[in-house]
């Protein structure tokens, strides 16, 4: 079925498209992009639609191969190492940049845990991964240093693709995050912003860790009963 671009910028409208299907898995680490069917499908020249790949590839989503084409980025241990580290510093740099957070955030913060947990079974992992990215968002919202959330937003946007599929893999996600997260929030409800930067950067490499275990063993393989998403 074609999807034709929208009279947006070409070039922006088939990055955006990409995008997306990056994030979600439909593309798959590895797999060649095939221009021409792409180019159809969304009714534009490959000029433009090679422009996006280009902005992807400077992204790190995908790779441009000399003479082979553009290939789906593979999920690799070390890179998830480094974003997921480069976001416990630069999230930690923006709770120490906000004001110390009102009722209301730290109520939000909890709400979308509470969802979450509400989810635990049966919930699409998109939606699991979505809930975990809006509660990183609203933590660091009150942020005024706008470059500084422009970056968090970069590396998010990376990090998805791992957490997409991390989920997706065991089909659920476990507790554990959960827990983190209350730690944090406690910390900042008692107005130790120093020590829920501490928690929040263990946060995020306690995720690297687990995500680069799993894809040192294997990634993608049967789970036992009962095993979840850390």
């Amino acid at each position: 079925m074609a999807h034709p671009i929208t009279p947006e910028p070409i070039r922006d409208a088939a990055r955006r498209v990409l995008l997306d299907r990056l994030l979600a898995g439909s593309l798959q680490p590895g797999t060649r992009i095939n221009e021409t069917e792409l180019a159809e499908e969304f009714g534009v020249s490959r000029t433009p639609l090679r422009e996006a790949l280009f902005l992807l590839a400077a992204e790190g989503l995908i790779e441009s191969r000399p003479r082979r084409g553009f290939y789906v980025a593979d999920l690799d241990p070390d890179r998830v190492r480094d974003i997921y580290g480069t976001l416990g510093g630069l999230e930690g740099l923006a709770l120490r940049a906000s004001p110390k957070p009102g009722a209301e955030r730290l109520e939000r913060l909890r709400d979308i845990d509470r969802r979450r947990s509400r989810r635990a079974e049966g919930y699409e992992p998109a939606k699991a991964v979505s809930l975990d990215m809006e509660w990183h968002q609203v933590l660091v919202s009150g942020c005024p240093n706008r470059l500084l959330l422009e970056l968090i937003e970069l590396c998010r946007q990376r990090a998805y693709r791992y957490e997409y599929a991390y989920v997706a893999d065991f089909g659920r996600m476990g507790t554990t995050g959960l827990d983190q997260h209350a730690g944090i929030i406690a910390a900042l409800a008692a107005g130790n912003v120093e020590e829920a930067a501490t928690l929040l950067q263990r946060h995020w490499d306690y995720g690297a860790e687990s995500r680069a275990r799993w894809l040192s063993n294997g990634a993608i393989t049967p789970r036992a009963d009962g095993d979840s998403a850390d």
